[in-house]
């Protein structure tokens, strides 16, 4: 006697690629929450928006690419500014221009991954939504 146990690969692949879209459609709903909430939270309206969500993988990716955002969102430690073209620093409201300048630092102002935590309750939610889609 035999019992044969037979797999329909076409089949399989097409339930694998259904699947697939469903959590990508889940990944990037929540991903697009994320830079929602950190456009709200982004404390420079002027920077919001380069806050971006792509493509990266299997997932998708929320970020910047303007440096400044990644200094609001850590800080600066203590640094010294010293001029890059010209032979002096100079700013409107300054009593004369000057050869450097020590900035104290920021604090950190962070807001994508306050973001981040605050999406995190709901992914599950929407990730069993997509997938109990028709």
């Amino acid at each position: 006697m035999e019992i044969i146990i037979d797999v329909k690969l076409n089949k399989l692949n097409k339930t694998i690629n259904k699947l697939y879209e469903k959590v990508n459609k889940a990944l990037f709903e929540i991903a697009l929450n994320i830079r929602s909430e950190a456009i709200k939270k982004c404390p420079s309206t002027t920077y919001r928006k380069y806050i971006f969500v792509e493509k990266k993988g299997l997932g998708w990716v929320v970020g910047w690419r303007q440096k400044v955002l990644t200094f609001l969102e850590y800080g600066t430690r203590p640094h010294m500014i010293y001029p890059r073209e010209k032979k002096a620093l100079y700013w409107k409201g300054a009593l004369h221009p000057v050869k450097k300048v020590h900035h104290p630092g920021t604090k950190p102002q962070p807001f994508l991954r306050p973001a981040f935590e605050k999406t995190k309750p709901i992914m599950k939610q929407i990730i069993m939504r997509h997938i109990n889609e028709d």
